[in-house]
């Protein structure tokens, strides 16, 4: 569902979701019903008579200011060999689309307020009908819909997160291109570190996956990039004792694979308490990964992690409670990405 520039809505939550003038606006959540259609097609498809691959770009632009870097930041700390790369100033990853899979480059730069602020996209598609499916994809991975002086400034009226916002104003929610994805990988970080989350997410990969068609892997060489990520349909179908992790977590990873490839899940869905509930409904999911699916991979301004070791820690250091954080309400995301910054600065490790 694409929002009007300059637009503004009342969420199913009452929460409010402000776009940037100008900017092309998605629907986190219900692109990610629409990608999941295709899945199955997608992996019959794979390897068997694609087209030539062409590259197309073209820049993205999103409202000043905005903090590029510390979006490169969380995605390069997290990157799966194989399947993303990240440097100082590019990120890159494959992915599915309805018509085929494709590979995506990102390159920007942080800009100041009063600056121009975007991004430079190039995607390699087996499908040139997909272009649009990638735009707003990266929108949402971005957040390049987000209106930076709207959020900023209700940040700013919690005192203990006004130095924050002025170190780093224009701070974005780092979405997802592949919901379904993240809650696999959400699932796969629950009260491990982010290395071994990252570890299990590649050993996942290159287990399940599958490999990135002949016609890609060029564009992808640069990159490193060799893999897709296993679809919820082809998870479901391995028998959990395969899964390299803990007895409770194989049988958790099973039970989402198929949730999510039978719709039981709707990550696409229109309410968000009812996403949050249905993530809640499957053992082995609590309310960390509920609320971080809910972040990254529906794009909900308003999630606070509790129970976020981190994140506690760091807010306790701050006298942030609950209550302090009543201004922030709506944009609380965007706060606990600040405070992730902050701990990951002074070394504490980030949150998964």
């Amino acid at each position: 569902m694409d929002r009007r520039a300059g637009a503004a809505r009342r969420g199913p939550l009452g929460r409010r979701v402000d776009l940037a003038p100008g900017a092309r606006g998605v629907d986190h959540r219900r692109r990610a019903g629409a990608a999941g259609a295709g899945e199955r097609a997608q992996h019959r498809r794979l390897g068997r008579g694609l087209s030539p691959v062409k590259a197309h770009t073209e820049r993205l632009e999103t409202l000043a200011p905005f903090d590029f870097g510390g979006l490169l930041a969380f995605l390069g700390g997290r990157t799966v060999t194989g399947l993303e790369f990240a440097d100082t100033d590019t990120f890159a990853r494959t992915v599915r689309l309805p018509g085929g899979p494709a590979v995506l480059a990102i390159r920007g730069q942080s800009a100041e307020v009063g600056r121009t602020a975007g991004v430079e996209l190039t995607g390699w598609l087996t499908d040139a009908d997909d272009l649009p499916a990638l735009r707003r994809r990266v929108i949402a991975l971005l957040d390049l819909g987000c209106d930076p002086a709207l959020v900023d400034s209700r940040l700013s009226a919690v005192p203990e997160l006004a130095i924050l916002v002025t170190n780093r104003p224009g701070i974005r929610i780092p979405g997802s291109v592949e919901p379904a994805e993240t809650a696999v990988r959400g699932l796969l970080g629950q009260q491990i570190s982010l290395i071994g989350a990252t570890r299990a997410a590649e050993r996942l990969v290159r287990e399940h996956g599958d490999p990135l068609p002949a016609p890609l892997l060029k564009a992808g060489a640069a990159y490193g990039l060799t893999s897709l990520f296993p679809t919820p349909a082809r998870l479901a179908t391995v028998d959990p004792s395969r899964f390299a992790m803990p007895a409770s977590r194989q049988q958790a990873l099973h039970t989402l694979a198929q949730a999510l490839a039978e719709g039981t899940v709707d990550l696409g869905g229109p309410d968000l308490h009812r996403v949050r509930e249905s993530l809640l409904s499957l053992k082995g999911i609590g309310p960390w990964t509920a609320g971080y699916v809910l972040l990254r991979g529906c794009g909900d301004r308003d999630v606070w992690l509790e129970s976020d070791l981190v994140l506690r820690r760091e807010a306790a250091r701050r006298g942030i409670t609950a209550q302090t954080l009543r201004p922030a309400l709506g944009v609380r995301s965007h706060a606990s990405l600040h405070l992730w910054r902050a701990a990951a600065e002074r070394r504490i490790t980030p949150s998964r």
